[in-house]
């Protein structure tokens, strides 16, 4: 019984370190904890206080990343009608890419997506194929002009599908 129960103390004492580790303050929250908590504060409440605040600066982080990802999804999915109305206009998707074109195809101006956004856009030989694709670190979006629009981690290079 006494073996149990040193074991679950072993476990619980493990997955506290394992947080705190996780969540370990910064320098940078150390110094809002020290400015923002009274000075009669010991040394122990401000480490917990700074833990707890470093667990939701980390949550936080992770919610604006994923808003980048959603940013990311919802300019490269709306480049599909004006690819379309260009295909139709003129017979092919030639030109499509050109910079020249940022003013009718506003999805390749890099204003458009999250600081440090690759964007990559290929049209095939025959101009009868395009793949767009816009990737920030190891996630993005790619559409291409068989209909896909799919979530992306490597970059399509000079490809002209998603996949």
């Amino acid at each position: 019984m006494k073996k149990v129960i040193l074991i679950m103390v072993l476990v619980v004492l493990g997955g506290i370190g394992y947080f705190y580790y996780q969540n370990k303050p910064t320098s940078e929250t150390r110094e809002i904890v020290d400015a923002v908590v009274p000075e009669n504060t010991s040394a122990v409440e401000k480490e917990i206080i700074g833990t707890k605040a470093q667990t939701v600066l980390n949550a936080l982080d992770k919610e604006r990343e994923k808003g980048k990802i959603q940013q990311i999804k919802s300019n490269v999915e709306s480049a599909r009608a004006p690819a379309m109305i260009y295909f139709d206009e003129h017979s092919s998707y030639s030109g499509l890419c050109s910079a020249n074109q940022t003013g009718y195809f506003p999805q390749l101006e890099a204003s458009s997506y999250p600081e440090g956004t690759n964007i990559n856009c290929n049209v095939s030989n025959d101009g009868k194929a395009y793949a767009l694709q816009a990737i920030l670190a190891n996630s993005g979006w790619c559409v291409d002009s068989a209909g896909r629009s799919i979530e992306t981690s490597v970059s399509i290079g000079t490809k002209t599908s998603c996949i």
